[in-house]
């Protein structure tokens, strides 16, 4: 993180967090703090996570090492405005997810969270149970959205806590309970809601909009049925996916993703001169990379749409050639990844996908 000289165009100029795409990372935006907290995990270390909107109201979760951790707190503070640049964009994936955005912003380094709102049902009892060998509460119910669907929900320490007095207060009046940045998990075999860590807010019965929609729509005698089949599917490739480029450096040795080594030129470079890049898979610096396959299609059949990915063998032997004979030789960041070699602009053809799962929703209307 470091500051410098730019003109007053630039100081006006900034990309919406729609625009955030992992082919480049020369972005600069603007956007304000929504909600931070500090993570710790057993993998990853001490981290600082951030939920970032900007003026058009687009939101997207950021993420910072704990090195640069009281750094980041001090220039975006909660419920200011800042400008980030050179931001990192990787896959909004793993088990907590914040916003419905794609990506997730990684600053100056290089899971699922939702908000969920419905009417409280089935609630039980606050429990105090033990958990590692200490006293926790626990509530246990049932949340019901505007279509008729239900998901299981447990809170726990203070956030049962606040959910104990409110119901006494209130046991002839319908509950509705909304839980932003809520941890999304499995619990035998069920999908569960529950806070996560410190990170959730909770708000019961909450004056917004939606929750005249939602008491206004719901029924006990309406819900929906989900069916998970094992299928195979024949579809057309409607296009690439360019938010993505079509090929990353690999090690020819381990077949591993490398990285760029920092400090060094890569504008200027060409295949003949050997830069150096540093390999996944065995830590090491080295030179003998190539560019590999990996195409993200968006895919067509009669019923839907979906992506997929091919890499390597899969890729080539649909392209017809291998990903370094249609590489330009640069080694410079893509800027417009519209720009597609044109032996991959050309095909149009059928994809075979084995043993491919998809979600079928039944749903009543209301």
């Amino acid at each position: 993180m470091e500051t410098e000289a730019v003109n007053i165009s630039k100081l006006t100029t900034f990309s919406p967090l729609t625009k955030l795409r992992p082919f480049k990372d020369n972005w600069r935006v603007r956007v304000k703090c929504l909600h931070s907290w500090k993570q710790t995990t057993t993998y990853g270390g001490d981290t600082f996570e951030m939920i970032f909107a900007d003026e058009w109201g687009n939101k997207i979760q950021a993420t910072c090492k704990r090195t640069l951790m009281y750094r980041v707190q001090r220039d975006l503070l909660k419920g200011e405005w800042g400008v980030i640049e050179k931001c990192h964009q990787h896959p909004a994936g793993g088990q907590y997810r914040a916003t419905d955005h794609p990506y997730k912003m990684t600053i100056a380094e290089d899971a699922i969270l939702s908000d969920v709102i419905g009417r409280v049902h089935e609630l039980g009892d606050v429990q105090t149970v033990q958990v590692s060998g200490e006293n926790r509460k626990r509530v246990l119910f049932r949340l019901v959205d505007a279509e008729g669907n239900n998901i299981a929900c447990c809170l726990w320490g203070t956030y049962a806590e606040q959910l104990e007095p409110f119901t006494e207060n209130t046991k002839d009046q319908t509950i509705v309970c909304l839980i932003r940045f809520a941890k999304i998990s499995y619990f035998r075999g069920e999908l569960q809601i529950t806070n996560a860590f410190d990170a959730s807010l909770m708000y019961l019965n909450p004056v917004i909009s939606e929750i005249a929609d939602l008491t206004q729509r719901l029924s006990d005698d309406h819900q929906s049925l989900a069916v998970v089949e094992i299928c195979k599917v024949i579809c057309t490739i409607e296009a690439i996916d360019t938010d993505w480029t079509w090929f990353y450096f690999g090690c020819n040795r381990h077949n591993k993703r490398v990285t760029k080594l920092p400090n060094v030129d890569y504008g200027r470079m060409t295949k003949i001169d050997k830069p150096l890049f540093r390999c996944k898979g065995c830590q090491n610096s080295i030179t003998n990379v190539s560019p590999k396959f990996k195409l993200h299609l968006i895919v067509k059949d009669y019923t839907s749409t979906c992506k997929l990915m091919l890499l390597g063998s899969i890729a080539k032997s649909i392209i017809g050639v291998p990903a370094v004979d249609l590489w330009d030789g640069s080694y410079e960041e893509i800027e417009d990844p519209e720009i597609l070699p044109s032996a991959i602009k050309k095909f149009t053809i059928y994809f075979f996908l084995r043993k491919s799962k998809y979600m079928k929703t039944f749903q009543y209307n209301l």
